[in-house]
């Protein structure tokens, strides 16, 4: 048997160095404190279809995850849903279409040339944009993104446009977008560009389950310490239903939250993993789903809104023909959610589904009596991206690649606030482990 490495935190990051290490022949432990692995990749099953409520698709930039599904099989459960993208202006619904965009009514003629300004900016730097290197956006991220669009002309733009689809991707409030790096920008709209998003048959948490193979997996485990001894590391977990006990390995991956990583780590933290770690902050997320029969006037629209005003990120509802079922989903993000995610989940449901009752008379979709209710909170939904943090990933990197302690970190907010981010990242720190313990 190889040598034994723990992993804490089932998500895309901590699954994917799990599935290197395995590969190389490490005997991998991980170690998930839900009850289920995927961390923020969460599908539900029910009324015989599947949706997410966590990360909700693929995108033909994910190169190194289409090679991992195509490995495993599960390329072929890809799909792309026919589905129509609208965006809400001053309670005017409108879909999104060359014909919308180019006309003469949803955006002024100073917003079009602005879209043009950031298309061809976009072009320009397209080769910057690494999924693999994320820190060399360091040399793009001069200016937030208010110094940016700075004149009300520009604003028009920002709030109409760039604010609501960043908002509902990344669950940034308002503020928080304005202060996001500029070299930001690069990430999404080459992922935007490349186009090609995809959902998965039977739920994207399909991916974290398969790159757990070959692993132990403990569910329903918490780690409460790590501590370095002569012959590695010593790992103290406790089950959900409170026994505790303590595993050795030789290295460890910490591949959760940075907030969480802080805890856990505490004592065995370099300091160069200290000071970046205590730097990450997180974007809040809730959300309702609510589960309908379908009726003759259902169809997929994923709509944005462009005033913050109603507090509302997004409003998807997903037509399911084949099942007659309709699934639709509204998120809310920043202050709003933090407030929500104090709550009962009864109280949730009760102010969200009032706001989606509001939304009914904008957007064609069903408020009918759900035959299934859903809610999540996501206290720490995605990284925020502040101006300086690229500047700081790059520093962190560099110390990273002296150290020679396996004790090592993973996660999104190190390789991406996306699903191809986690994934690289916990595949590069597991080729980093092995290279420190082989």
């Amino acid at each position: 048997m190889g040598k034994k490495i723990i992993i804490i935190g089932g998500g895309m990051a901590g699954t994917s160095a799990a599935h290197t290490l395995v590969d190389r022949g490490y005997d991998v432990t991980i170690i998930e404190k839900e009850n289920c692995l995927g961390g923020r990749i969460k599908s539900v099953q029910t009324e015989g279809i599947s949706f997410e409520c966590g990360a909700g698709f693929v995108t033909n930039m994910y190169t190194n995850l289409h090679t991992f599904l195509k490995e495993q099989e599960l390329d072929t459960l890809l799909y792309k849903k026919p589905s129509k993208s609208a965006m809400v202006i001053k309670n005017t619904f409108w879909v999104i279409s060359p014909a919308t965009l180019l006309g003469r009514k949803m955006l002024s003629t100073r917003s079009k040339l602005e879209g043009l300004i950031f298309l061809f900016r976009s072009l320009f730097h397209w080769r910057v944009m690494d999924p693999l290197h994320i820190e060399k956006l360091s040399a793009y991220e001069a200016k937030e993104l208010q110094e940016v669009y700075p004149n009300q002309s520009q604003q028009e733009f920002f709030i109409n446009v760039l604010s609501p689809i960043i908002a509902s991707t990344f669950y940034w409030s308002k503020e928080q977008i304005q202060r996001s790096s500029n070299a930001m920008l690069l990430f999404y709209s080459k992922a935007a560009l490349l186009g090609g998003i995809k959902k998965m048959k039977g739920g994207l948490q399909q991916i974290p389950e398969a790159a757990s193979a070959g692993s132990t997996v403990l569910l329903g485990h918490m780690v409460q310490s790590v501590h370095k001894n002569e012959d590695g590391y010593l790992v103290t977990v406790a089950a959900n239903e409170g026994s505790t006990k303590t595993l050795s390995a030789d290295g460890v991956i910490c591949a959760t939250t940075a907030t969480v990583a802080l805890k856990v780590l505490q004592g065995e933290l370099a300091p160069y993993q200290k000071k970046f770690l205590e730097k990450i902050r997180y974007s809040s997320a809730t959300y309702i789903a609510n589960v309908y029969k379908n009726t003759e006037t259902s169809q997929s629209v994923s709509t944005v809104f462009s005033t913050f005003d109603t507090n509302i990120t997004s409003i998807n509802s997903l037509s399911f023909q084949q099942e007659s079922r309709t699934v639709t989903k509204l998120s809310v993000s920043g202050d709003t959610a933090k407030r929500l995610n104090v709550l009962a989940e009864e109280e949730i449901q009760k102010k969200l589904n009032a706001k989606l009752k509001e939304a009914e008379a904008i957007l064609p979709i069903n408020t009918s009596q759900p035959l299934s209710k859903y809610v999540w909170k996501w206290e720490e939904a995605l990284p925020l991206l502040p101006k300086g943090y690229f500047l700081n990933l790059q520093l962190f990197k560099d110390e990273e690649s002296l150290s020679e302690t396996p004790l090592l970190l993973a996660g999104d907010y190190l390789g991406g606030p996306f699903i191809e981010g986690a994934f690289n990242s916990g595949k590069q720190v597991a080729e980093r482990m092995d290279s420190l313990l082989s």
